[in-house]
């Protein structure tokens, strides 16, 4: 008992290190929800992955269309076409590409590029959650939605400190209060949880 309290203790405190130096964090340089408005870096693009599922259509051209998964090497095949670079790019950019290479075969080519499921993204719960963690999603999420995933607010959680932290230029620092996102106004709705973003309760 004494030998596994010895193993146990120095990991448990380290967790609670890192988790009042992640509230200290989450506090500083935050916006309250009714302030804040996501920045062009902010609501930037997805951009594609290997092990992405995509839905690459040509319009009016059902031979064109398919659902694949993006291989390891980051590309996709399309009928009459060679292997096409993807991965790194906005389904936007690949769609200009794959019209690009179509025009001096259809006449005004139509192309959509969508991904259905993103491979090996996360969101991290951390703080006063039932089950704190890293979990895997496949599309942006609402704060609620996103706070499921660890199964709702502990019972010391303090609802009006959620916060929603995103990495990048400029960094994002965003307070939500619960009560805010049970009314499910439009900021609330609006405020969408992606992956790579940390989501914070204290």
């Amino acid at each position: 008992m004494l030998l596994s309290l010895r193993k146990t203790l120095p990991a448990l405190a380290l967790l609670l290190a890192s988790s009042a130096l992640t509230g200290c964090a989450s506090a500083k340089g935050a916006v309250n929800l009714r302030d804040f408005t996501a920045t062009p870096e902010a609501a930037a693009p997805e951009r594609i992955g290997p092990g992405d599922l995509l839905a690459l259509r040509v319009w009016n051209t059902e031979q064109m269309t398919s659902r694949q998964r993006v291989r390891p090497d980051g590309t996709v095949v399309m009928f009459f076409m060679d292997s096409l670079p993807v991965a790194g790019l906005t389904t936007a950019a690949v769609a200009t590409e794959i019209t690009r290479r179509l025009e001096g075969v259809f006449v005004a080519p139509r192309v959509s590029v969508v991904i259905e499921e993103s491979a090996a993204s996360t969101v991290t719960l951390l703080g006063e959650v039932r089950r704190p963690g890293t979990y895997q999603v496949t599309r942006p999420m609402t704060v609620l939605e996103a706070l499921a995933l660890g199964a709702g607010l502990s019972e010391y959680a303090r609802p009006s400190r959620i916060f929603i932290l995103r990495e990048g230029t400029p960094r994002v620092r965003v307070r939500v209060r619960y009560e805010e996102l049970l009314r499910g106004d439009d900021r609330a709705r609006g405020l969408l949880v992606r992956a790579g973003d940390m989501v914070v309760v204290e």
